[in-house]
């Protein structure tokens, strides 16, 4: 992309923005392979809920996939008030009701323990990838991840010790990501549960 950007913080639907540009030029350098099925799944998913009234398909593309384009401003702004946004934002309950509903699906893959923890990886792969990388599916992918990793080598990971390892890991393979509020958000309330869980134990 070629332009000129001017700098001058301003905000879009309610986030901060540091400053915008003015294209001149744009060229397409196309689609790694790897996004090829995502992309699939995304334009599945959004002319799918297209045809729900009233802004409904909006909503539920943002639940699914985090996919708000097609919400209004008027509705974004109603949600934020309303302190509802979240709900159009994919986060860590998402990568669990997908990695559940993505082992029914490959069932007759996932039958040996083996093969079962490949498939959740590619699974887990493919939702960060179709979800654009969102921080609170990154962290909960990882986690997940690890967890899968640690019983299939034999090492069982505590919830402690995933959520360490994934912001650690993240962490270092992406410092910027510390800086997301979205990151932090999510880490925070993984501990709040892990707290909460030890407490009732």
């Amino acid at each position: 992309v070629r332009g000129t950007a001017d700098g001058a913080p301003m905000t879009y639907r309610g986030e901060a923005v540091r400053g915008r540009i003015r294209v001149r030029e744009a060229v397409g350098v196309g689609t790694q392979p790897w996004f090829v099925p995502a992309n699939a799944i995304r334009d599945r998913i959004r002319a799918a809920v297209a045809p729900f009234p009233g802004g409904g398909g909006a909503l539920v593309s943002g639940f699914l996939i985090g996919e708000v384009s097609a919400l209004s401003e008027v509705d974004h702004d109603r949600l934020t008030a309303a302190g509802l946004s979240h709900f159009v934002a994919v986060s860590g309950s998402n990568v669990a009701l997908f990695l559940g509903l993505w082992w029914v699906v490959t069932m007759p893959l996932a039958i040996h323990p083996r093969t079962r923890w490949i498939t959740g990886l590619v699974g887990l792969a493919l939702f960060a990838l179709v979800t654009r990388w969102e921080p609170s599916v990154l962290r909960a992918a990882t986690m997940a991840g690890l967890v899968l990793v640690g019983r299939a080598i034999g090492v069982p990971l505590t919830g402690w010790s995933a959520l360490g390892v994934a912001t650690g890991v993240l962490g270092l393979a992406t410092p910027s990501l510390v800086l997301e509020v979205g990151f932090q958000l999510s880490a925070a309330a993984t501990l709040g549960l892990l707290v909460g869980a030890g407490a009732l134990e």
